[in-house]
């Protein structure tokens, strides 16, 4: 994948339950996105999850979806689908990761201003 000038990195955060071992691994939830500036569509994503499988599934619940704006649909997908201890970290980590997309939206457009 070609990470080219017209897309961002934008990373989520979420805190998971003191039993989960992502806590133990590193502490906190954290889903990172490469999306398309200008339509916030996800071309890419990874989680901080530990087993490769869960990475793949995360992937690809969200790789095509978008961070413009709340999907409302992408979380019931969540929520129907990813039966891990992480599921409310995950939706939590992606709507914090549309704000930082809008914000990094707004200071994009402002440079080109």
């Amino acid at each position: 994948m070609t990470h080219t000038k017209d897309t961002f990195l934008v990373v989520g955060n979420a805190k998971t339950t003191s039993d989960n071992p992502i806590t133990h691994q590193w502490t906190s939830f954290f889903v990172s996105f490469l999306v398309h500036a200008d339509d916030g569509r996800i071309l890419d994503a990874e989680a901080s999850v530990i087993l490769p499988l869960s990475k793949r599934f995360i992937r690809d619940l969200f790789v095509d979806g978008s961070l413009a704006a709340e999907d409302q649909d992408l979380i019931a997908d969540i929520q129907r689908r990813y039966h891990g201890s992480s599921r409310k970290a995950l939706v939590v980590a992606y709507k914090d990761a549309v704000k930082k997309y809008r914000q990094a939206l707004t200071a994009w457009n402002a440079s080109a201003g």
